[in-house]
């Protein structure tokens, strides 16, 4: 299945397609890094949108996802502030991911649906210790905070032997405006 990534090729912290971020954590929802806030090596976290729910016959777009998810704190596309890019690939092998959007671990482990779309420390939490008692999985899948019907997934460490070696797709936003103007419209964030 191709997944969808957004991410920074310019500005203060510029990133490659296939970048596990080990800075954390942030006030990203799945970051397992321990505390405290800073590098560290061991621990590398990475978003990505999935195709989604079928409605009307059609799957959730995965670059909608992806828009609105790295967007979500300004509701504003600007594809320029950071000269964001956007890659398109396949994942080279399988990958274990607990799946808390479309099962019902969450629910049997002690949670509920905020996991997905609460308070992130919270899922920080949540995240830290999947992580650190299921050493063979590999990342998360979940229900977009956003939009529930869109699917994101949350990739660690674990999995970078997965990454092919190149992307399908990677091309900065600014050259995409057409396909970056109809998932912003399509979830009601704007666009510069």
């Amino acid at each position: 299945m191709p997944l969808s990534r957004i991410f920074p090729g310019g500005g203060p912290h510029p990133t490659r397609w296939n970048t596990f971020r080990s800075w954390g954590p942030t006030e990203s929802r799945f970051d397992h890094h321990p505390d405290p806030v800073g590098d560290h090596p061991d621990f590398g976290v990475m978003y990505l949108g999935r195709a989604g729910i079928i409605r009307h016959g059609r799957a959730y777009p995965a670059f909608t996802c992806s828009i609105g998810e790295y967007y979500q704190n300004r509701k504003t596309v600007d594809p320029d502030g950071t000269l964001d890019h956007h890659a398109v690939f396949t994942l080279a092998r399988p990958v274990k991911v607990l799946d808390i959007g479309d099962t019902d671990w969450v629910t049997v482990a002690g949670g509920n649906a905020a996991t997905c779309s609460g308070e992130r420390s919270r899922a920080r939490t949540w995240a830290r210790e999947i992580h650190r008692r299921y050493p063979t999985i590999e990342g998360i899948a979940y229900s977009s905070s956003v939009n529930p019907a869109a699917r994101a997934v949350t990739l660690w460490e674990r999995a970078a032997t997965a990454l092919p070696p190149a992307p399908a797709l990677s091309a900065p936003l600014r050259s995409m405006m057409n396909a970056v103007e109809r998932a912003a419209a399509q979830i009601g964030y704007g666009v510069l």
